[in-house]
């Protein structure tokens, strides 16, 4: 289905309001030029190409170099048992310096910035049938009526409670799903690319 007008003008606030910048690719260059050094960022210009998702990425990473701090991109990255990925142990800067692809930078530009909005995933949980979150089971250590945080997609969240059902301790979701804001920025800036407002 083809993208409203209003959804177009909707997605572009949220770019602005969340970056301070237009959606364009200019305008994120810049961003990214005050942040980091020229040499990053070119490397980051050179992963990313023209494709759409690989600049809602760049989108993504300004952002969370924004709410974590330089530290963020310079240190050694460690996710948490739910968030860790094989290639974890260097850090953003020394990773597009390798050959891994540019979605490893995503996955941790989401879920960094996830674990820094709400408590660190205490396990992970599919969303997709009622059956797969009956079968969850609540984190060890957890009493009934405990709130917990789980994981269901990368820099995607959702607020659990915990519950006794026939003497197992599983998990029931009575809140809405939540999206990180960098997930909400890579979305954002990926929809208004393939509308073809975005542009350099």
């Amino acid at each position: 289905m083809p993208m409203t007008e209003e959804s177009r003008r909707e997605y572009v606030e949220f770019v602005r309001r969340t970056l301070g910048i237009e959606p364009t690719e200019q305008a994120l260059f810049d961003r990214l030029r005050r942040q980091l050094p020229a040499e990053d960022v070119e490397r980051l210009r050179v992963l990313a190409g023209r494709r759409p998702s690989g600049i809602a990425t760049l989108a993504a990473v300004s952002l969370a170099i924004e709410r974590l701090g330089l530290d963020w991109w310079r240190r050694p990255r460690t996710g948490s048992e739910v968030t860790r990925t094989k290639e974890d142990g260097v850090s953003p800067v020394e990773l597009i310096r390798g050959e891994e692809p540019l979605s490893t930078l995503r996955t941790w530009a989401v879920e960094d910035v996830a674990d820094d909005e709400w408590p660190p995933a205490a396990g992970f949980v599919d969303i997709n049938t009622q059956r797969a979150v009956n079968a969850t089971p609540a984190p060890s250590g957890s009493t009934p009526g405990d709130h917990v945080t789980f994981s269901w997609d990368a820099g995607c969240r959702v607020l659990a409670v915990v519950e006794e059902r026939d003497g197992f301790l599983g998990i029931t979701i009575p809140g809405q799903l939540l999206y990180s804001v960098a997930e909400e920025v890579w979305d954002s800036w990926y929809r208004v690319t393939e509308s073809g407002i975005a542009t350099s």
